[in-house]
């Protein structure tokens, strides 16, 4: 699903595991395992995320609930 929100595409870690409700350590676990992927810009340390790839993850683990 891509994102029609107006805002930032971009996340750095933090904000991008606030987005998800996890610990910024789960959310870097994740990266580097390949679970959800991972924007490097150049020239730079920090680890960034496309929301669009966030919300992707949300929807790949959503559970239906019993009916």
């Amino acid at each position: 699903m891509t994102r029609t929100v107006p805002g930032p595409r971009l996340l750095n870690g933090k904000s991008a595991a606030d987005y998800l409700g996890v610990p910024y350590s789960t959310l870097r676990d994740w990266a580097s395992r390949g679970t959800v992927a991972l924007i490097r810009v150049p020239h730079s340390r920090s680890l960034w995320f496309d929301i669009n790839d966030l919300d992707q993850l949300i929807d790949q683990h959503r559970e239906s609930g019993p009916r």
